[in-house]
């Protein structure tokens, strides 16, 4: 292919590259004839590398700000008053082991354990009894700070009052003695 064939094909090609074209050119040919549009290729790849450096940076802002939102979380808390109760069995909530979640609901533990077991799906439920059984085998006081960690993450990953668990369960209809569903009447 002649340099001046080569050169008009550039110009015609939008697609083209001269990148596209060296390959085809012999070893011992002379590239002053392509000196600009070798200029211009690499000047697009110092954008298009700017680009990814810039791209970089602004994931590395967002894993930063992740970072510092989940240690923000660890020293989240919420102050519970003395007559508060469970959001499930309507029991005074300092009686027993509790959970309270940003949106201001709490539930007891196994109140909480229960509501899912009952209502999450068939996943979760294997989870949590997996989780359980692996909290009761933890013998040592590492092996059960950790399994503790993981009954944590699994039971109290969202509200089941006003998380996913809930508005899946939209179309299900409402549970109750007779005399509350017929206060729902219309």
């Amino acid at each position: 292919m002649g340099n001046r064939r080569a050169l008009d094909l550039l110009q015609r090609c939008e697609l083209l590259k001269i990148e596209d074209l060296v390959p085809l050119f012999p070893d011992f040919m002379a590239i002053d004839d392509f000196k600009d549009e070798i200029c211009s290729a690499l000047e697009e790849y110092s954008h298009q590398v700017d680009r990814l450096k810039q791209q970089m940076d602004d994931s590395a802002r967002s894993s930063q700000s992740i970072q510092s939102s989940i240690a923000d979380l660890s020293r989240r808390y919420a102050v519970i008053q003395a007559g508060e109760s469970c959001s499930i069995c309507e029991y005074p909530l300092l009686s027993r082991q509790f959970y309270v979640f940003p949106c201001r609901h709490a539930f007891h533990a196994d109140c909480l354990v229960n509501k899912l077991k009952e209502e999450g799906n068939v996943t979760l439920k294997r989870r949590i009894l997996e989780v359980q059984a692996e909290l009761g085998r933890s013998g040592s006081d590492n092996a059960r700070k950790v399994a503790m960690e993981e009954f944590d993450s699994v039971v109290a990953a969202e509200c089941v009052l006003c998380g996913d668990l809930m508005v899946k369960s939209i179309d299900v209809g409402f549970k109750g003695d007779k005399n509350e569903l017929e206060g729902w009447k219309i």
